[in-house]
């Protein structure tokens, strides 16, 4: 290692304490702003659930009364498969990294021996981690340039009602549906993708983008120590591993808000795995996108033959299954996090 390199790593504190504010402002500066970030949306977003719940309790329309035969396609087979992977990523890497970063917690010890102790653990969690950039990198790729509907030109990708990218619309719909939570406003008419998929898929690239960054520090410490103080690697753990966890946490939770705890999806969202949902919850939930298509002319082309029971029993359980591990695994980050 070059000399530079060596110099550089006298100034990383290898038992520094994020909580001591004397020796390390910073870092204890990173985990309080973490922790304010993360209880303000989770306090957000849980008043937007409580008010959701409130609304479905005096709202008297069924979804369900057209039975599955409408059934309206929402999610293509690559959407479909690649949130199932990212999914088992995210859940993967919180699961692999808790035991490694709270290696001396006797109920966390316990679950080494699943991942075949601290090296097998280590090596899952970096295989996670590489699959889920690549099917990060993958999908911006993919919407930007892969799409299949090529001819539109790439502003309107980026800005279109197919976009992904927030805008001050989203914001404007966001205060109009607390509006209408209580009364004070008409349902606001949302498109194919509305303010609530557009921050779950923000927050997630967002933190696995920071995660993956602080994770690289410590995955390659002799090529960034030619570059960096230190100092930087105590900033990466508390980065990667407390407020990863932190952020990984709540998007989990904010998801599990936006999609099964819902009247609507409640108690199993199986959307995503069958790619169906039907044209009344189409209709009702998205009006802004259920009638831009019927003035195209393409609502024929949506509709598709309803899922077999058997899928959705399939469906069903593997959803209630990543509920359930998201859930737990939300618990144990809080527990993990704060002891």
């Amino acid at each position: 290692m070059p000399v530079s390199g060596r110099e550089n790593f006298v100034a990383y504190h290898p038992h520094a304490d994020f909580r001591d504010g004397h020796k390390h402002p910073a870092l204890l500066l990173i985990w309080r702003f973490t922790l304010i970030v993360v209880a303000i949306l989770l306090a957000i977003w849980g008043l937007h659930w409580m008010g959701w719940l409130n609304r479905d309790l005096r709202r008297i329309s069924d979804l369900s009364e057209d039975g599955p035969a409408q059934a309206m396609l929402r999610f293509k087979t690559l959407h479909r498969w690649t949130h199932l992977l990212a999914t088992a990523c995210v859940l993967g890497l919180v699961l692999t990294g808790l035991p490694l970063k709270f290696n001396r917690q006797p109920w966390i010890v316990a679950s080494m021996a699943l991942f075949g102790g601290p090296d097998g653990a280590a090596l899952i969690h970096r295989l996670f981690a590489i699959i889920l950039v690549g099917i990060c990198l993958f999908y911006g790729i993919y919407m930007l340039i892969l799409r299949g509907d090529r001819k539109q030109s790439l502003r309107k990708r980026i800005s279109g009602p197919d976009s992904l990218l927030p805008a001050m619309r989203d914001f404007r719909q966001f205060i109009g549906m607390f509006r209408w939570f209580v009364g004070r406003g008409p349902r606001p008419e949302l498109e194919r993708w509305s303010y609530r998929e557009k921050f779950d898929y923000w927050a997630l690239v967002i933190s696995v983008g920071v995660i993956a960054f602080s994770g690289a520090f410590l995955w390659f410490p002799t090529f960034f120590a030619r570059f960096l103080s230190g100092y930087w690697f105590n900033v990466a753990m508390v980065v990667h591993s407390y407020a990863g966890l932190m952020a990984i946490g709540c998007t989990i939770m904010i998801h599990l808000f936006n999609t099964s705890l819902r009247r609507e999806g409640f108690p199993v969202n199986d959307v995503m795995l069958t790619g169906r949902l039907s044209e009344k919850e189409l209709q009702e939930e998205r009006s802004a996108q259920y009638a831009r298509l019927a003035k195209e002319d393409m609502l024929n082309q949506l509709r598709v033959p309803p899922a077999s029971d058997r899928k959705r029993k399939i469906a069903f359980y593997i959803t209630a299954a990543l509920q359930v591990l998201g859930l737990a695994t939300f618990i144990l980050i809080v527990i993990a996090a704060l002891i």
